[in-house]
């Protein structure tokens, strides 16, 4: 039996990855807050020059935060196909995927906070 929606090769995979964040971007507003936040963080990384560690702790942050967002429109989207009307269930469902979002949006701001800050203050003594 063939599944017609298996890759062939890493560049049919690549494509459709490329495409599946297309979508999210283009159809979850909250993506692109994330996306413009990131790119913001990534900007401040530059101009404060975090150490590479920093850094790197900065984009996995972000890749978190994007990562948990791109499941949350996965789950969404899924339990939509599944079912039209309204169920409890799914809602449940639905709002245990939103708090992913949420539980890592506070933990950056934390790891944030605890790296921007001190180099932000720094800049004004």
């Amino acid at each position: 039996m063939s599944n017609i929606y298996k890759h062939k090769n890493f560049k049919e995979s690549l494509q459709s990855a490329i495409s599946g964040l297309i979508y999210t971007i283009k159809t979850e507003s909250n993506a692109r807050i994330i996306l413009i936040l990131g790119l913001i963080s990534l900007g401040l990384s530059i101009w404060l020059k975090l150490s590479l560690a920093e850094s790197a702790i900065i984009i996995i942050t972000i890749a978190l935060v994007f990562i948990c967002e791109t499941f949350n429109t996965l789950i969404e989207d899924i339990m939509d196909l599944l079912k039209k009307e309204y169920d409890p269930r799914i809602k449940v469902l639905k709002d245990m995927a939103s708090a992913s979002v949420l539980l890592s949006s506070i933990a950056s701001l934390g790891i944030g906070a605890f790296i921007f800050l001190p180099k932000i203050i720094e800049l004004f003594r």
